[in-house]
């Protein structure tokens, strides 16, 4: 059994969540019923949100709580680059792989 993700896995999928659906950090945060700078705690992985923001979240995001956990248990096995999505390869321990975040993922033109 896998420990359970960090705030900054969950902050991470709750991000990719809202960027996926083209909202605003404040659209969502409205739509959650909480505040912008706690969803945006929450994203850069400070925030400990309770059940019930969970549960906001989830409504607003119209999905179940299990499925904002799974992905974010997802960002511990498979972490993706933030300025453009692309899934990073694992790398060995040492300096951290080069990435250009000029270069669009595989398959899809800039």
């Amino acid at each position: 059994m896998s420990p359970p993700p960090t705030r900054a896995q969950l902050g991470r999928a709750v991000r990719r969540l809202r960027v996926s659906r083209r909202l605003s950090l404040e659209a969502l945060a409205f739509a959650a019923e909480m505040h912008p700078t706690y969803l945006s705690n929450i994203e850069r992985g400070h925030g400990n949100p309770t059940w019930s923001k969970l549960g906001g979240l989830a409504k607003a995001l119209d999905m179940p709580i299990s499925k904002i956990a799974a992905m974010a248990e997802d960002e511990a096995i498979c972490p993706a680059c933030e300025c453009c999505g692309q899934t990073l390869p694992s790398s060995p321990p040492g300096p951290p792989a080069s990435h250009d975040p000029t270069s669009a993922p595989a398959g899809q033109a800039r």
